[in-house]
């Protein structure tokens, strides 16, 4: 018994070695490499441990090292991948250390697939992450970031839509009805708007640094946002599944 924990302390020490040298690779943003280092760790830790308290420690190492390589892909534009590393880390049977470290997995797999135009699982995500911690100021920007996008989706929804009633009617309107119309929605819009932007301030903060008020643009945010999930409760960490 003592031989294997023994071995077992080994495996951990050189996995965190790993690790940290994933880690000075990350910060001279050499990202693939640190990635490499990660997957190393990773690979190593799944070797053999030796039972509590090691295989505790063993899954803390190995769920940070796939919240960094997520991370490395995010920094490389490699968003798919990226979410995949969070999948791995998220996926039942894990046991984050804490909701700092689910925080982070669900705001950055809800990045990604903001970029990626997947605007309901970004929304899905986000949402979770803000159920969890209200004053986390990456997800609250993170929501804010989602809404314009959303908005710029809708918009562009409705022009396809406008001219697409043009051309299926077989009666396409003279230029300067089109002209005059697209002047009276632009009014409209700017103006409906003008309160909000006057409105707008900046978060709050506390000496950790995150925001303890919601601003305005956030509230409008998640009054949007929440319209159809008003109902939804709060996932348990083991419920972060790949999807």
């Amino acid at each position: 018994m003592m031989d294997k924990c023994n071995h077992a302390t080994s495996i951990m020490e050189h996995a965190l070695q790993l690790k940290g040298e994933g880690k000075d690779f990350f910060l001279s943003k050499q990202y693939e490499k640190a990635t490499e280092k990660y997957q190393q760790a990773i690979d190593y830790i799944a070797t053999g441990t030796c039972s509590t308290p090691f295989q505790s420690e063993a899954d803390i190492v190995r769920i940070t090292c796939l919240s960094n390589i997520a991370m490395c892909h995010y920094k490389n534009g490699n968003y798919a991948y990226a979410i995949l590393a969070c999948n791995d880390a998220l996926e039942k049977g894990n046991t984050p250390s804490s909701d700092n470290i689910v925080i982070k997995l669900l705001y950055r797999r809800g990045m990604c697939h903001l970029l990626l135009s997947k605007l309901p699982e970004a929304k899905s995500d986000l949402m979770i992450a803000y159920g969890i911690d209200r004053d986390n100021v990456h997800v609250q920007k993170g929501l804010i970031e989602l809404k314009d996008r959303m908005l710029v989706e809708r918009d562009k929804q409705k022009e396809r839509d406008l001219y697409s009633g043009m051309f299926s009617s077989g009666k396409v309107p003279a230029v300067k009805e089109v002209v005059n119309t697209t002047e009276e929605n632009v009014t409209k819009d700017f103006h409906s708007s003008s309160s909000d932007n006057n409105n707008d301030k900046t978060y709050g903060s506390n000496s950790s640094g995150i925001g303890m008020n919601e601003s305005p643009r956030l509230s409008s945010s998640m009054d949007d946002l929440a319209k159809g999930v008003t109902s939804e409760k709060v996932k348990t960490t083991t419920d972060f599944g790949q999807k």
